[in-house]
């Protein structure tokens, strides 16, 4: 049987004199993994029960795929780089709007840090628009891929 905290066994257990000294790097360490690892199956369960909600099929293999805009720090000129005739030149329909939309959302997003559902979960786009504007951005050099 364990002993009560603040007894004599253990009087430093939940004070501010906590000893460090007793705890194994590698237990607190597998601790922290399996923490990670429900907070991730909470996640994609979560995910995956809103895109039920909502509809959406079940996107599968883009959880760890990354991006870089390969431009962060200024405009990419799209114009110049012939986007925005890939997307219809000056057609304003809804189809082409929301494809330039989702361009941009590409590019702010792919900083290495946000994954391709990470993109989808945030812009609300489906994975085949997203999938299309990052085919784009790697066609003309403004986007690469890192994972």
């Amino acid at each position: 049987m364990r002993s009560m905290y603040g007894t004599k066994d253990f009087p430093e257990y939940h004070t501010s004199n906590d000893n460090l000294e007793f705890m194994n790097k590698e237990s607190l360490k597998e601790s922290f993994e399996k923490y990670i690892e429900i907070i991730k199956d909470l996640d994609r369960n979560f995910s995956q029960k809103h895109r039920m909600q909502s509809g959406q099929k079940e996107i599968k293999n883009c959880e760890s795929e990354m991006y870089l805009n390969l431009f962060p720090k200024c405009e990419p000129q799209l114009g110049r780089r012939g986007v925005y005739r890939k997307l219809g030149g000056q057609n304003n329909s809804l189809e082409s709007r929301k494809n330039e939309f989702a361009i941009f959302w590409v590019l702010n997003l792919s900083d290495g840090q946000h994954s391709i559902l990470d993109i989808i979960r945030k812009s609300g786009f489906e994975e085949n628009v997203i999938r299309n504007a990052v085919k784009i951005l790697i066609e003309k050099g403004i986007l690469e891929k890192i994972l």
